[in-house]
């Protein structure tokens, strides 16, 4: 879906109206593809990206794009320290922390009147407190960043407070996600401490403790926008059992300027390799298939060619992935879902 709607949009002219109902593609596609990286957040199996991270300035731009996403009925207000020493941390995730922990607090508020305050603050913790966070980490004594999310809205009651880190679990007729299941997951990952305190009809306080770090956080460097339209050149073979994903891969890879080969299945893939191998910049290979599997078809790829560069495709972690590929001699990985840039940024880095 996002292949498809990153093409659409490549194909548009400049002001035209149909680029906005594609933006709602896109953003659904997102979202499902969240859902995704929180069930493997919630397993404890989304990989860690850490980096020293100012955790104001994240909660700072995090609650900038929430205020559209809150009822004008709600009052969101800061009281952020800004002498905090830096977390060692996921900016991604911990955003993702923020992003459900808002607005689990906002549907809390409803209707009514309420308010929401986001505080951060050092704390010194001792082993026995931090026992006392939910599924009682054991965490040394020092100094911890807190991040505190509270509420005006109903509460809970014990029996509530105690089903809401199920997965799905929803006190309303549907549920949107794993939300705070996703957020425990996030933080025992991070050998972090959550605590929870709510009564009915008190609202709420959900506090996240982070070991501090020394040294202060860095301003992280703004991404280069990529240039998806600057041609490359060579012939790329895709192996992918998915015809949708072959066909949009076909699409982009035509689109920034390479020829393709195709094929459905790794026994496929290497019957055309053999043929055309020669030919071959790069092979696009999806790791999850039926029959022949993708670390075996890259194993008989190097069989047939030990240098020939391969970028594996997959929607698991790029850390487990690649510790499983690496001494096959990967090229890169790509993770999945991806958009155009993102192939284009791959591409050029090997081309380059």
């Amino acid at each position: 879906m996002l292949g498809n709607a990153t093409l659409a949009r490549d194909l548009l002219r400049e002001g035209d109206r149909v680029g906005e109902h594609l933006g709602h593609i896109e953003q659904a596609a997102r979202r499902a593809a969240d859902l995704c990286q929180q069930m493997l957040a919630y397993a404890g199996k989304k990989e860690l990206r850490p980096r020293p991270v100012d955790l104001c300035e994240l909660v700072r731009s995090t609650t900038t794009l929430l205020r559209v996403s809150i009822r004008r009925n709600t009052r969101l207000e800061l009281q952020l320290d800004e002498r905090l020493p830096a977390v060692q941390a996921d900016p991604a995730q911990i955003q993702q922390i923020v992003m459900n922990l808002v607005l689990n607090a906002a549907e809390a508020i409803g209707e009514q009147a309420g308010e929401i305050r986001v505080t951060t603050s050092l704390r010194q913790a001792d082993a026995a407190y931090l026992r006392t966070a939910l599924r009682h980490p054991e965490l040394p004594n020092g100094a911890y960043v807190a991040l505190e999310v509270s509420d005006t809205g109903c509460g809970m009651t014990p029996e509530t407070l105690a089903r809401i880190f199920e997965p799905f679990f929803t006190t309303k007729f549907s549920g949107r996600g794993l939300g705070l299941a996703a957020v425990l997951g996030i933080v025992q990952s991070h050998r972090g401490a959550l605590f929870v305190e709510s009564e009915p009809g008190r609202g709420s306080v959900f506090r996240l403790l982070l070991q501090a770090q020394a040294a202060a956080a860095p301003a992280a460097p703004a991404p280069a926008p990529a240039d998806t339209r600057a041609a490359l050149q060579g012939t790329v073979l895709v192996i992918d059992d998915e015809e949708a994903v072959r066909e949009v891969l076909a699409a982009m890879l035509r689109r920034l300027g390479m020829t393709l080969f195709t094929a459905a299945s790794g026994d496929e893939g290497l019957r055309i390799y053999t043929e055309q191998g020669n030919r071959m910049k790069l092979v696009l290979l999806d790791l999850t298939m039926p029959g022949l599997s993708g670390e075996e078809t890259l194993r008989a790829l190097r069989l047939l060619n030990p240098h020939q560069p391969v970028v594996v495709m997959s929607g698991f972690s790029e850390r487990d992935t690649m510790g499983r590929c690496t001494e096959l001699g990967v090229s890169g990985f790509l993770a999945k879902p991806f958009e155009m840039p993102d192939l284009a940024d791959k591409l050029r880095a090997l081309h380059d």
